[in-house]
């Protein structure tokens, strides 16, 4: 009944993403019992898992097929209303006595909402001019579309309608249910091919201008270090080498300096 009443306020064969630590908090079961329980429930086929996550942020989606779904909302005697808002707990510790506890209040479907908000992390602005909003966005993570698809998808549609490549008028309902509609199947929306060009040149862009930096920080670190060698004598170089005189001698004037810009950067300049 607890997937069942998230089903059902999402109006949704699936679940909003839940992690375990949520579903034993709310049913007030302790996690080993919270986990067995719900792989009964899978093992029933009454439910599965159809999208998960593993590690620390962990979260998993499960699903009703339609025809289970219809049973517990057709079920005779059943009371949709008492059912959405709780459940009755029986006290382990005295088992004559039921209690009504709070399945799911308002501030748990607020707490849901808040949860996958703060997963989403997709910026919808290319197309706020279409009415694109995170309700949208929600729709299509529960439907398991992965976030770099969904912002990726947003990029490129903003592009092909900003540019004529489409136009607003060319979908048959709207343009929002036309993106929504390539996204349910976890497909991304193909732009015309100078989007990807042109995100092809900002990453080489990007490449260079790294370069750039690289060069500048080098060529300051390699002053530095110029600076620093001069103070250094000959024993001090040998000791920081870790080598004898004669090994020193046999080095290559371009190895031992080599060998001591190393040291520089791994021991004075972090320091500094």
């Amino acid at each position: 009944m607890f997937f069942y009443d998230n089903c059902t306020t999402n109006n949704s064969l699936k679940t909003q993403p839940m992690t375990l630590n949520e579903i034993s908090h709310e049913l007030r079961l302790k996690k080993e019992t919270a986990k067995k329980s719900i792989q009964r429930l899978i093992d029933k086929k009454l439910i599965k898992r159809v999208l998960y996550q593993c590690g620390r942020r962990s979260f998993s989606i499960f699903q009703f097929s339609k025809v289970t779904i219809n049973k517990i909302r057709d079920k005779p005697g059943t009371n949709e209303a008492a059912r959405s808002s709780s459940i009755l707990y029986t006290n382990k510790y005295n088992t004559k006595d039921t209690t009504t506890t709070p399945l799911r209040s308002v501030s748990m479907v607020k707490r849901f909402q808040e949860s996958v908000n703060s997963k989403i992390e997709i910026d919808i602005s290319p197309l706020s001019d279409i009415n694109l909003n995170h309700s949208h966005i929600q729709q299509l993570l529960k439907l398991g579309v992965c976030k770099d698809i969904i912002q990726e998808s947003i990029n490129a549609f903003a592009y092909d309608l900003q540019n004529g490549y489409r136009k607003k008028t060319d979908f048959k309902i709207s343009p929002i249910a036309f993106l929504i509609g390539v996204l349910k199947n976890n497909d991304p929306y193909i732009a015309h091919l100078s989007f990807y060009n042109k995100e092809k040149q900002a990453l080489e862009d990007l490449k260079q201008r790294k370069k750039e930096l690289d060069d500048i920080i080098y060529q300051k670190n390699k002053i530095k270090f110029d600076l620093w060698l001069s103070k250094l004598s000959h024993n001090e170089q040998i000791n920081i080498l870790g080598l004898n005189t004669k090994e020193v001698e046999k080095l290559l004037p371009e190895m031992k300096n080599k060998m001591l810009f190393k040291y520089y950067v791994e021991r004075c300049l972090i320091n500094n």
